[in-house]
């Protein structure tokens, strides 16, 4: 198959395909896309949720954990340690309501 011609390649030429089929892969399409926000739900991206995890937030600032949990350790993000053995590992957990503050005292 001619890789101009390749079905599914964002930006590719579709080889000849009648109206018909044309509306079914947007139909395709859109029952795949994510569904749009409601009006006044909260579009971050963890909505619905109460607690965070250092990696979920590392993830979407793009930082490392070290950066992240340094930023516990000073007391700029509040966190939760849900560790129960105080000679192990900590194990934070950070409030949504934590996270959200953080940003905007930052401007993120």
């Amino acid at each position: 198959m001619n890789p101009r011609t390749t079905p599914g390649k964002p930006g590719a030429a579709r080889p000849h395909l009648t109206p018909e089929a044309e509306r079914l892969l947007a139909a395709q399409a859109d029952a795949t896309a994510a569904p749009a926000a409601a009006p006044g739900t909260p579009s971050h991206p963890f909505a619905g949720r109460s607690v965070l995890h250092v990696d979920e937030i590392a993830r979407h600032l793009r930082v490392t954990r070290q950066h992240v949990t340094h930023w516990i350790d000073d007391g700029s993000l509040a966190a939760i340690n849900v560790n129960s053995d105080p000679n192990k590992r900590n194990r934070w957990r950070i409030p949504l309501e934590s996270y959200q503050a953080f940003l905007k005292a930052r401007s993120v």
